[in-house]
Order: structure tokens, then C-alpha cells, then sequence
């Protein structure tokens, strides 16, 4: 076991500071796990949804044709939820053309994410990732203290194209990844379904009397 009061002040530190990333990265993988399960479920449902009448109508003959109307229906649903983001991102690259075109300032797009001049980076805490302090541990070379700060957030009125451009192209890039991700759930969920809701079993049968001539 290792003795905490032998090592150094440094080293420490840097077991403090590894245990608090370790933390942050579970919580955070666990925030985002459960929220992707939310996310997959309520988009499973919609699959219920859209096919419990036609399967309980006897609509749907067998697996095949189940798959092939739930998928259409799928299609249709996605068409639909990568529309506005879609849009939006056309409006987004219109507005940058646009503004090129009347400003005649195209070097607006090379700092677009800076943080030191007029770019979406100057909102931000940036710290140098790339000179993070660094210390050798039992052999291994780990950061041994938090990047130094290269920036504070401030607001730079010269900057609005930039704040505007890259707000709406997140917006509409994580609004795809969401719908992107429901297409794979309800994908996923037609699948399934279709390979157990027309099974013959007799497991839920226990004797004669229960089969109807």
C-alpha cells in the first residue's frame, strides 16, 4: 500500500487532482449514458405508437411487412426531424456568405473560434491544453497541475458574425446528432419487434384446453 505522508508535496497534488478528473469523467459519462437511454427509449416508443393499431388490426401480416411499414414510417419521421436543422444550417452558411459579400471580410473566417480576437472563443475559459504542466509518477508521465488560463470571457462587439455563425451551426449539428441518434433507436426497435411480435411459441400454452379448435 502506498504511504500517502512519503510522497511529495507534488505528487500529492497530482493523485488530488486524478481522482478529481477520474470523478468528473464518470459523472459525466454516466449523465450522458442515462440521458442517450432516455433519449432511446422515448424514440422506441414512437415505434409502438406509429404500429400497435396496424398489428393489433392484423394489418401487418408477418415480419416482413412489418419491417417494411415501420420503416417507412421511420423515414418519414427522420425526413422530418433533419429539416429544421437542415435549414438551419443553409441559412447559417447564407448568412456568412452574405456577410462576406457586403464586408469583403473573408478573414473573419479564419477566427471564427479564436479567443484573441473575433471569434466564438472569446465567451470562454480557454486554458493551454497543449502546455499542461506534466510530472513523472511511478514511471508514467501524468499532468501534475491545471493548464495555465489563456482567456476570460469577454464580449467583443466585433465579433457578433462569428457568435451568430457558430451558435446556429451547433444548434443544428447537435439537433442532428439527436435526431440521428432517435433514427438508430427506432431503427433498432423495429428490428427487434419484428424478429419476436409474430413468433409461434407454446410457451404461453400449459395444456389442451387452452388451444381453441
Amino acid at each position: 500500500m502506498i504511504n500517502l505522508i512519503s510522497l511529495s508535496e507534488k505528487e500529492q497534488r497530482l493523485l488530488i487532482i486524478l481522482f478529481i478528473l477520474l470523478v468528473a469523467v464518470l459523472a459525466l459519462a454516466g449523465l450522458i449514458g442515462s440521458l442517450v437511454k432516455k433519449i432511446m427509449a422515448f424514440q422506441a416508443r414512437k415505434v409502438d405508437e406509429g404500429m400497435s393499431y396496424l398489428v393489433t388490426t392484423k394489418v401487418i401480416k408477418d415480419e416482413k411487412h412489418f419491417r417494411y411499414i415501420a420503416r417507412k414510417k421511420n423515414h418519414r419521421l427522420v425526413f422530418a426531424q433533419f429539416l429544421i436543422p437542415l435549414l438551419l444550417i443553409g441559412l447559417d452558411i447564407l448568412f456568412m456568405y452574405l456577410y462576406i459579400l457586403i464586408t469583403d471580410d473573408r478573414a473573419i473566417l479564419n477566427e471564427l473560434l479564436s479567443y484573441d480576437g473575433r471569434g466564438m472563443g472569446t465567451l470562454f475559459f480557454v486554458f493551454d491544453w497543449a502546455n499542461i504542466p506534466t510530472a513523472t509518477f511511478f514511471g508514467l508521465t501524468l499532468p501534475s497541475d491545471w493548464p495555465s488560463l489563456l482567456n476570460t470571457p469577454y464580449f467583443v462587439l466585433e465579433a457578433w458574425p462569428s457568435y451568430i455563425f457558430v451558435t446556429l451551426g451547433a444548434i443544428a449539428s447537435l439537433w442532428l446528432l439527436i435526431a440521428t441518434q432517435a433514427f438508430i433507436a427506432r431503427s433498432w426497435r423495429i428490428y427487434s419487434k419484428s424478429r419476436t411480435i409474430f413468433i409461434k411459441s407454446l410457451d404461453t400454452i400449459n395444456g389442451l384446453d387452452q388451444i381453441t379448435p
